[in-house]
C-alpha cells in the first residue's frame, strides 16, 4: 500500500510504500510503475519502506527483490556482471534493477529453485517467532496477560503480532507452492 501523502522537491520526490516479505511482487511493482512515469529509485530507507525517487524520463526498468541466503563478492559481481544495479539494502534485502527495452523483462533469477529457497528462509524466521511467541503468551505470561488491566491492553497488539505471523506463513507457503507448480 502506498501512502497517498508525498513530498515532492523539485526533481526529487519521497514516497512511503507499505510492503512485506511475503509480497515483494507488489514492490517490484510498484517500483517499475514509478519508473515508467519517470520517477527513479535513487535511495531507501533502512527497513525499505520510505523511498527517494529522481525525475528523469520515463523507462522500462525491471526491479527485483532479492533476500539471499548469504553474500559474498560474488554475489555482487554475478549480477553486476548481468547488467543489474543494486539500488537499495537493508537488513538483509537488496533491490536490484535493470533497464530494458521490448516487451520481454529481465529476470534476476532463471529458476525458481532460489525464490522456493528464500521462501523457506522467511518461513523459517515466521516460525522461530511464532513459537517464541507462542511460548510466551502460554507460558509464563499468560497469567499476566489475563490478569492485569495493562496485560489486557499489551495482549491487543500482541494478538495482533500473532496475527500477521500466522497470515504472513500462510501468504509464503500458499506462494511456495504457486513457484513449486511452475517448477519444469
Amino acid at each position: 500500500m502506498s501512502a497517498e501523502t508525498f513530498t515532492r522537491d523539485g526533481d526529487t520526490m519521497v514516497r512511503w510504500f507499505w510492503w512485506s516479505s511475503w509480497s515483494t511482487e507488489r514492490l517490484e511493482e510498484w517500483l517499475e510503475e514509478q519508473a515508467s512515469r519517470g520517477w527513479h529509485l535513487e535511495k531507501a530507507d533502512r527497513l525499505l519502506l520510505r523511498c527517494r525517487f529522481r525525475r528523469g524520463r520515463p523507462k522500462k526498468v525491471r526491479y527485483c527483490v532479492d533476500f539471499p541466503a548469504e553474500v559474498s563478492g560474488d554475489y555482487y559481481t554475478l549480477y553486476s556482471d548481468a547488467g543489474w544495479e543494486l539500488v537499495a539494502t537493508s537488513t538483509g534485502w537488496y533491490i536490484w534493477r535493470a533497464e530494458y527495452t521490448g516487451d520481454r523483462r529481465p529476470e534476476l533469477f532463471n529458476d525458481v529453485q532460489p525464490l522456493i529457497e528464500r521462501n523457506n528462509r522467511l518461513l523459517l524466521i515466521c516460525a522461530l517467532g511464532l513459537m517464541s511467541q507462542l511460548w510466551i503468551f502460554l507460558g509464563p505470561a499468560r497469567e499476566w496477560f489475563l490478569s492485569t488491566t495493562v496485560g489486557n491492553i499489551v495482549l491487543i497488539p500482541y494478538v495482533l503480532v500473532l496475527f500477521i505471523l500466522v497470515a504472513g506463513a500462510g501468504a509464503l507457503a500458499a506462494q511456495t507452492q504457486r513457484l513449486r507448480q511452475r517448477k519444469p
